[in-house]
């Protein structure tokens, strides 16, 4: 399973390459979407994940943790253990000529 999750996580960098956004003055926006590991601290929650790296890219958090439970194959939204790791989407914001 962490090979197929490896494999899914290179194929969605390498595909989220191609998002561009909207143009902002004479530069355009590229906004790239990444996925990350983090370990779970003890008394955590998703919603505590979520409010640290949801953006305006999600029309709001319940989306974003959707997103994480289904990257993680959670089947218990309530309980995430102390050391766990998650895997996670967020955005990075570059600008381009």
């Amino acid at each position: 399973m962490a090979s197929m999750s490896a494999f899914f996580l290179v194929v969605v960098v390498a595909l989220s390459h191609y998002l561009i956004s909207n143009a902002q003055t004479e530069e355009e926006r590229l906004s790239i979407k990444y996925y990350t590991s983090v370990r779970v601290s003890r008394g955590e929650t998703l919603w505590s994940i979520a409010e640290e790296y949801s953006d305006e890219h999600y029309d709001n958090i319940g989306d974003y943790i959707d997103e994480v439970v289904s990257i993680n194959h959670l089947k218990n939204r309530e309980y995430l253990k102390d050391g766990q790791y998650l895997i996670i989407p967020y955005y990075s914001e570059n600008y381009v000529k």
